[in-house]
């Protein structure tokens, strides 16, 4: 006789947790993969927090003036750039001595920043004035300035095809930039309310968060045009792309959650509960490892995918199929 038992397997997956106490209100986050720094920006007392990723430690606290918000690496130069929302400047970090170097003025409420190592070429944010700033990262002086649509918010490039894509939240709209003229060449509507916005430059696929609706919609770089929707947590924020495991990484900061995005397929894959105000979020595709800012209080989540499933399904189901294998043979000798 043979017994045909039903199998599922389904694979366990699991999430280390290290927190680091940095200052008040912690607002972005940027890795420099190059030296193994993480740089904070705490809007609530002024500063940035640099965070040692070996020892995820706090290795030095650096004054920058008010409220600063936005935080880039140019992993090529070693210098880290803070936009400060409430005075029109940008300070330029050393990241060898973790030092304020210079002070850049651009545009009003500058927020979010990118930068394409490739080029050398700064982008600046500035909500209060509609505006994208464009600093030389050799002179740190701004080179030129770029009208797009309301309350430009954040901003992400391409290195590979030099397109730099900006979230306007008053219009609801991704503002298409060309690095080589510094000029809009499309407009991408999505919905009020965008924020965050990430490319991956191996699928050239840009994923941009609605804090409105609570979504994250799926942008084909090569079309300009909306291909998927997904729903996360309450009231996404911050947005980082993976592009070695094509996982995309959502703050969801009405719920302090964290959606994992797989890109191939679209759907969420895990939601990680980290605080209760995550909004900076930035992942470091060497380690594979997340930081998530918490709000309130003043922490950073180092989160790290302890991997693989503890059952491999496929091994299973090998030996599953042998084990009948054998009781037929048993049973029919």
């Amino acid at each position: 006789m043979i017994f045909f038992i039903a199998v599922v397997f389904i694979p366990v997956f699991s999430f280390e947790f290290t927190s680091v106490n940095v200052g008040a209100n912690p607002w972005a986050v940027a890795v420099n993969p190059s030296t193994d720094k993480i740089y904070v920006t705490n809007s609530g007392n002024d500063t940035v927090s640099v965070i040692d990723a070996n020892t995820n430690l706090v290795i030095k606290t650096i004054t920058v003036g008010v409220n600063p918000t936005g935080v880039a690496v140019n992993p090529s130069t070693d210098l880290i750039y803070v936009s400060k929302f409430s005075s029109p400047t940008v300070s330029v970090i050393d990241g060898k001595t973790d030092t304020v170097i210079g002070t850049i003025t651009v545009g009003n409420l500058p927020n979010g920043i990118g930068i394409n190592p490739m080029t050398n070429k700064i982008y600046v944010t500035n909500s209060g004035s509609g505006t994208v700033s464009v600093i030389d990262g050799t002179t740190n002086t701004v080179s030129g300035t770029i009208h797009v649509a309301t309350r430009p918010t954040n901003v992400s490039v391409d290195s590979d095809t030099d397109k730099i894509y900006v979230t306007n939240s008053g219009s609801g709209t991704v503002s298409v930039i060309d690095g080589t003229t510094n000029t809009v060449s499309g407009t991408i509507s999505v919905t009020p309310g965008s924020t965050g916005i990430s490319v991956n430059p191996d699928t050239h696929m840009i994923y941009v968060s609605s804090f409105k609706t609570s979504q994250v919609f799926v942008i084909n770089a090569n079309t300009n045009a909306v291909i998927d929707n997904i729903t996360v947590g309450a009231n996404p924020d911050g947005i980082s792309v993976d592009a070695t495991t094509d996982k995309i990484y959502v703050a969801n900061s009405g719920d302090g959650t964290v959606s994992v995005i797989d890109g191939t397929t679209n759907t969420v894959l895990h939601i990680i509960h980290a605080g209760t105000h995550v909004y900076g979020i930035a992942s470091n595709s060497l380690t594979g490892l997340v930081y998530a800012g918490n709000d309130s209080p003043g922490i950073i989540y180092v989160i790290s995918d302890s991997g693989k499933s503890s059952q491999d399904p496929f091994e299973n189901f090998i030996q599953f199929f042998l084990h009948l294998f054998n009781l037929r043979e048993t049973d029919n000798p």
